[in-house]
């Protein structure tokens, strides 16, 4: 089970235990929950258990838009080489199970040596189809897990704010009265650490 240590500072005990159990999936690192929880601790001070407690809810939001983004990043990835296929089988002639034998020596070609893969390069801007091309074709084949999981994002992201706007609430008068809200500053506190959207390939491990 992956445990996250504490951020140093002075938590109620049974504040403390629920910090210690961070719902992070195999692979997930531990490391940067932990630095994004001690950023978000530096940021909103929390001054009660109840702060305390949507604290925890924010970080754990924070975290869910991050993993939902590398998601998608990853399950267009899984889908690249079928989209190469595609496009080399659209682009040969001959019979279909040759081209489509055709195809996939050009797709396993393309991971075994830089002679290869720039043959195929070669082959698909001939025909005006671009590495660009590929991924997007790749995003098209699964396009519905895609759409799922933008939805998740967009709740998490709603469910984010409306918890920093809870903190303000309860904090006291004058606290955040300043020029900034409460989710500017922490989404400044946090550039550092959560890539801008769209940023690919982000390694959490």
């Amino acid at each position: 089970m992956n445990q996250v240590a504490v951020p140093k500072i002075d938590l109620p005990p049974e504040i403390a235990r629920i910090f210690r159990k961070p719902p992070l999936l195999v692979g997930e690192s531990s490391r940067e929950y932990a630095e994004i929880c001690k950023s978000l601790v530096h940021t909103i001070n929390p001054q009660n258990h109840l702060e305390w407690l949507l604290l925890k809810q924010v970080l754990d939001l924070y975290w869910e838009i991050l993993r939902l983004s590398r998601f998608k990043t990853e399950i267009v990835n899984m889908c690249w080489c079928e989209a190469l296929r595609q496009a080399v089988e659209s682009i040969l002639e001959g019979e279909d199970d040759e081209r489509r034998r055709a195809a996939q020596e050009h797709v396993d070609g393309w991971f075994a040596t830089l002679e290869a893969q720039e043959a195929t390069r070669k082959l698909l801007l001939k025909h005006g189809i671009s590495e660009d091309a590929i991924m997007a074709q790749a995003m098209v084949l699964r396009l519905p897990e895609l759409q799922v999981i933008d939805k998740l994002l967009e709740r998490a992201r709603v469910s984010q704010m409306a918890t920093l706007r809870e903190i303000e609430h309860y904090r006291a008068a004058g606290t955040w009265q300043v020029a900034k809200g409460l989710q500017q500053i922490v989404d400044e506190e946090l550039s550092s650490i959560i890539p801008a959207p769209g940023t690919p390939n982000l390694n959490l491990r």
